[in-house]
């Protein structure tokens, strides 16, 4: 007998369309969830069982992305440390053998550009012709010409193949001696032709040198999507869902307590930033996570009450106020 959570795999699909806030980029992406899963968990999609999508309105993705962990998972994790990111502006510093490649001074990537031509290669090519060196002459574009007994330049041009490829390395690190911390060049060191180099990568050795960029990720952004979150709960009526966000930031707040600045930012979504938010009405008084954040303030009230933020919000008046005043009341 297939248990109930595997009857919900089975039955029909419905598109869950997020639609952000105004504030917010739009959004194209579109979800297909378990018709029954869905239902069991929300009464008011519950009743909205004969339509083949729902758009959820002023919800972005990421909202909808967490919703739907939970819905199939039975949890939620919201990422909590740094994200690296591969640098795509074109202006930023290259690989060093990019930058090479670009400078024509290696081959990479299955291309190989031509070595210089010089005076030995030319005279080389000259003489496997059938020409002796003496009777020819040369210029710095590689153009051959023969010239005859007379000394008379004749009309023939040799067409110089390719030079051989130039070697293609992915990186070297330069290893030079140092004086005092210094790099000291060495007076041994001497040029090399390109036709005799030979280099041997150590890849231990080698340290990757991509730029990369952190896409960081703050205390506050991470309150904003618990914050989303509840929002959304409480619209399409799933407490369960809602239990769990409240659950998770008062276990937030414990563990990494928010500074003054980063709490009265949460403090203004959660009461008065209805547009930002797309919350509107739906965090009326007398929800969990509201009592919550009032009870919060007070404990937190010595360390916040000099921030001129909290200062602010005070003076702003409003149901806060009320909130916080009544929780202050209480304690004493």
């Amino acid at each position: 007998m297939a248990s109930q959570f595997s009857s919900y795999l089975t039955s029909p699909t419905i598109r869950l369309i997020p639609n952000p806030p105004a504030s917010q980029p739009c959004s194209d992406t579109q979800y297909i969830v378990h018709r029954g899963l869905l239902t069991s968990k929300s009464q008011y999609l519950k009743k909205r069982t004969r339509e083949s999508y729902i758009v959820l309105e002023d919800t972005n993705e990421e909202t909808v992305g967490l919703f739907l962990e939970w819905l199939y998972r039975g949890d939620y994790d919201i990422p909590t440390s740094a994200i690296d990111e591969q640098e795509e502006a074109a202006e930023e510093e290259q690989h060093p053998v990019v930058m090479a490649a670009m400078a024509g001074s290696i081959g990479v990537w299955g291309y190989n550009k031509p070595a210089t031509i010089g005076r030995s290669y030319i005279l080389e090519k000259a003489q496997s012709e059938g020409l002796q060196s003496k009777y020819v002459s040369f210029d710095m574009n590689g153009e051959v010409s023969i010239v005859g007994a007379e000394k008379k330049p004749v009309s023939r041009t040799i067409q110089l193949p390719s030079p051989p490829m130039s070697p293609t390395i992915r990186y070297l690190k330069p290893q030079l001696p140092k004086v005092n911390g210094v790099l000291m060049m060495s007076p041994d060191l001497k040029p090399v032709k390109p036709s005799t180099v030979s280099i041997e990568i150590d890849d231990t050795a080698v340290e990757p040198q991509q730029k990369s960029r952190k896409a960081v990720i703050t205390l506050d952004s991470i309150l904003a999507s618990h914050l989303a979150l509840y929002v959304l709960s409480l619209k399409y009526q799933i407490p369960e869902l809602a239990q769990l966000v409240l659950i998770k930031v008062s276990t937030l707040c414990e563990s990494q307590p928010p500074c003054a600045d980063t709490l009265v930012g949460f403090i203004r979504g959660v009461y008065y930033d209805a547009e930002e938010t797309g919350n509107f009405a739906a965090l009326t008084r007398g929800t969990p996570l509201r009592a919550f954040v009032a009870k919060y303030s007070t404990f937190r009230l010595e360390e916040v009450k000099t921030s001129d933020g909290f200062q602010k919000l005070l003076a702003e008046g409003g149901e806060f106020v009320v909130d916080f005043v009544q929780s202050v009341r209480g304690c004493w």
